[in-house]
């Protein structure tokens, strides 16, 4: 089985709860952002709009390398319809790494927001594989774990066909 990466950045949790389950769905490895700036609390919720409107790019910490997995799943709040600062800061420095990626939002009335998608596309400089942007109800709802089942099926099925690491020179393949 390819290794499958979730990265997820949540301010109030409910991205997180969705990106858990996502990756205990597919016995995956997960990852959480951390940022600074704090996002937390009502200056956090304003400090969080300002960043996404001037497409912010926080420093985040995070020890994870994304180049060894087949597929990373990158989990993300919509803020002011537009991607979490905190994620694109990480795609930003480690998008031209990743091979392949599938997306989850979750967002305060749920629904796909396409210029998200389309931002991590992007900065990835690969199409998406699966995509599922959710609403905060259903991240921290009885039925998260029926809503994500389809979406970790088509996860799993891009992870299977992802392209192989490329080996550098002078490294030997596992």
């Amino acid at each position: 089985m390819n290794k499958i990466l979730v990265v997820c950045f949540s301010r109030t949790g409910s991205t997180r709860t969705a990106a858990r389950a996502l990756a205990a769905q597919l016995d995956a490895d997960f990852e959480e952002l951390r940022a600074a700036p704090s996002f937390e609390g009502a200056g956090g919720f304003l400090r969080a709009v300002i960043h996404s409107i001037r497409r912010a790019t926080p420093r985040i910490d995070l020890a994870v390398n994304p180049r060894s997995d087949a597929l990373s799943v990158l989990a993300a709040p919509v803020w002011a319809s537009r991607l979490a600062s905190p994620m694109r800061s990480y795609l930003v420095k480690h998008g031209h790494q990743i091979r392949a990626a599938a997306a989850l939002s979750v967002s305060a009335r749920g629904g796909e927001f396409p210029q998200v998608f389309d931002e991590i596309e992007q900065l990835t400089g690969n199409p998406l594989r699966a995509r599922i942007g959710l609403a905060q109800g259903q991240a921290n709802g009885p039925a998260l774990g029926e809503a994500l089942k389809s979406f970790a099926e088509r996860v799993q099925a891009a992870a299977e066909t992802a392209p192989a690491a490329a080996v550098r020179p002078g490294s030997h393949a596992a």
